[in-house]
């Protein structure tokens, strides 16, 4: 629906060819369309990584952040012609029609309605759980407009976090408590990669563009401390395909660009004040 369209040749088109997961545990409210689908029991993993042991976590994941596909409250769907006109299509091309979230594994031939990280008709997804269950608590602490530049360590220990507030501490430091102090890195593929590098964290190559980095440099340990460790080898993205086309049946509201600007009043009336509708989750 978005973007340029471009002709490929039809070499150019894997055939039927398995492509990889891009999340193990997808909760993605603010990005890709909020789109939450669970990937495969059966991708593969490290030996150390396996499904096995992680498999308890996901699933209180996903109890505190159920996905669905039907976001709208009052239990309809809507915007449906998409998917039923490609029904007709798949169908007899002998694709098989599924909850895709109740049948985790089943990935090859067939296709259901999109599963969106949504609850109340609202977007949800860490904020709107466990961020609110933290603020609960005496002992925690949100700080706003502070990034994470490193950690401070030890060795293999570490002792602070490197951030730029310069209010939490000096050069915006904020100690760990040696006793019982501990540090989770949560941002992203690339992001945690970058931390871990400018903490002296990674392969020599990555390592030596930190250094070469002014603004970076600052918070890495000695060289005797760095720690040559594959972070960040074999990242890769899953394969994202973006159907350009027209149909009588479908309604393709110009695209959603000018829909803002120019709604139609019906779906506007309907979605105000009362998360029903398309609008809903939106």
């Amino acid at each position: 629906m978005y973007g340029t369209p471009r002709s490929l040749p039809e070499s150019a088109i894997p055939q039927h060819q398995p492509a990889p997961a891009a999340s193990v545990a997808p909760q993605a409210p603010s990005t890709n369309r909020a789109s939450s689908t669970k990937s495969s029991a059966k991708r593969r993993f490290a030996a150390s990584a396996g499904w096995q042991n992680i498999a308890p976590y996901i699933s209180k994941l996903h109890q505190r952040l159920p996905s669905t596909d039907i976001p709208s409250t009052d239990g309809k769907r809507y915007l449906t012609q998409v998917h039923d006109v490609f029904k007709g299509v798949l169908d007899a091309q002998g694709y098989q029609s599924v909850t895709v979230n109740n049948q985790r594994n089943k990935k090859d031939r067939v296709y259901g309605y999109s599963a969106f990280s949504s609850q109340r008709g609202i977007r949800t997804g860490p904020m709107g759980t466990y961020l609110q269950t933290a603020l609960a608590r005496p002992n925690f602490q949100l700080l706003t407009y502070t990034k994470v530049l490193a950690v401070a360590r030890n060795g293999s220990t570490i002792t602070g976090v490197y951030t730029n507030n310069t209010e939490v501490g000096s050069n915006g430091l904020i100690r760990i408590n040696p006793n019982r102090g501990r540090v989770i890195l949560s941002a992203g593929a690339f992001g945690s990669a970058r931390l871990l590098f400018q903490s002296g964290i990674g392969p020599a190559d990555a390592l030596a563009n930190v250094e070469a980095t002014p603004e970076s440099v600052q918070y890495l340990p000695p060289k005797s401390a760095y720690l040559n460790l594959p972070v960040g080898y074999n990242i890769q993205d899953n394969p994202s395909i973006s159907l350009i086309f027209s149909h009588p049946s479908v309604n393709a509201y110009q695209n959603f660009r000018p829909v803002w600007f120019n709604p139609n009043l019906s779906d506007a009336k309907q979605s105000s004040g009362s998360l029903v509708g398309l609008n809903a989750m939106k």
